[in-house]
């Protein structure tokens, strides 16, 4: 297959998101719940931008926020999110803010984006 150089490169990766288990009897237990991600990763030039603008920032508020933005940038879709009325959730910016403020949702892509820059396939069952 030959490499196609292309502008811009939008690809599938699936995340794993891990949450609390809701019922009593299983305290400390966790849900493996999935989806797919649309990931979109910026040029090496940009990265490094972000990564020294991030390297000054002292706030831990600024922090969250660049690092959420970092996601924005790099998030352009998801497939399998639904609602608490089991409906598809359409991806949007308000959605897909609402979810970063869930820190097993935020975990999940992050390691999801950051499995799919080293190279590696994704494992079954990830």
């Amino acid at each position: 297959m030959n490499f196609q150089l292309t502008k811009t490169y939008r690809y599938w990766w699936p995340v794993t998101v891990r949450i609390p288990h809701p019922d009593e009897d299983k305290a400390g237990k966790e849900i493996a719940q999935t989806f797919s991600m649309q990931f979109e990763p910026q040029d090496r030039d940009a990265v490094i931008a972000d990564q020294v603008a991030r390297n000054e920032m002292t706030d831990i508020t600024m922090i969250a926020k660049h690092e959420h933005d970092a996601l924005k940038k790099a998030c352009k879709d998801w497939k399998d999110v639904i609602g608490d009325d089991k409906k598809p959730v359409p991806f949007t910016n308000e959605t897909f803010e609402a979810a970063l403020q869930k820190t097993w949702f935020r975990d999940g892509v992050y390691k999801a984006f950051n499995e799919s820059m080293t190279g590696s396939e994704a494992r079954l069952g990830n």
